[in-house]
């Protein structure tokens, strides 16, 4: 009898044991899940913040005046770190989830300059079906070339008016020349809405701000290498979003 209650006892300390082991787990879940949710309520708020002041084209620096005021008024305001850190850890990764489609679209270019470059007479159909499509003085596509640091943005430019032009152009010379490899991969994309979409979200957005990155080129293009270390922190994020796309003799240059 006296072994039954030893026995019993025993496996309700067992069994308590396992109940607080089970209870402690919980708990060191529930706190771990509270801890990411915190984490990431935080990563997506600056995440935000960072996206709302770029649309408004205001300066990162400008977060510090308003840190009283975030950490005041909004939930989590108090997490939201000034703007050195923001440029420094979370600017780069917001970079990074943009730049596939920015060299999405410069794969797209070179596809198109590689056309033309290789075939003259593509470049005067192109001018003609410009011509029969109401552009009665076209003007030639400007093709980039690595040397002249503007060249791609000029070119940016002009896709972005003309694009509405390439879709039944390119679709024209592809039908004519269906074994071009290059001419299928540039009107396979032209023909796919979303592609197309994320294209022309590019052209115009870059387009837009293409006069300031060529003037910053211009003022750098004229330094010499003698003055490369006073190179302001602007510049070297300017680098960051130029060499995806192929500006590489900028790079040289430091």
């Amino acid at each position: 009898m006296k072994a039954q209650i030893c026995c019993s006892n025993s496996q309700k300390h067992i069994s308590n044991i396992k109940s607080c082991e089970e209870k402690s787990n919980k708990t060191q879940q529930l706190t771990l899940s509270s801890t990411q949710a915190a984490a990431e309520s935080k990563k997506q708020l600056i995440e935000d913040l960072i996206e709302a002041f770029a649309i408004a084209d205001v300066l990162l620096e400008k977060v510090n005046s308003l840190l009283p005021f975030l950490k005041k008024h909004i939930k989590n305001g108090g997490s939201i770190p000034k703007a050195l850190t923001l440029r420094q850890i979370y600017l780069p990764d917001g970079y990074m989830e943009n730049i596939t489609s920015i060299s999405y679209l410069k794969d797209f270019l070179d596809k198109v300059k590689e056309v033309f470059v290789n075939s003259p007479s593509w470049r005067g159909r192109y001018l003609i079906y410009l011509k029969m499509h109401g552009i009665f003085s076209p003007c030639k596509i400007p093709l980039y070339n690595k040397t002249c640091w503007n060249s791609w943005f000029w070119m940016v430019i002009y896709a972005k008016n003309h694009i509405i032009y390439w879709l039944n152009f390119f679709k024209e010379e592809f039908n004519d020349n269906k074994k071009h490899n290059t001419l299928a991969a540039i009107n396979s994309c032209l023909q796919n809405e979303q592609e197309l979409g994320i294209i022309t979200i590019y052209l115009n957005f870059i387009s837009s701000y293409a006069n300031e990155f060529i003037q910053d080129l211009d003022f750098f293009q004229q330094l010499k290498n003698q003055f490369s270390h006073l190179l302001s922190y602007d510049f070297n994020i300017l680098l960051l979003i130029l060499k995806p796309i192929g500006i590489q003799p900028i790079l040289n240059h430091l």
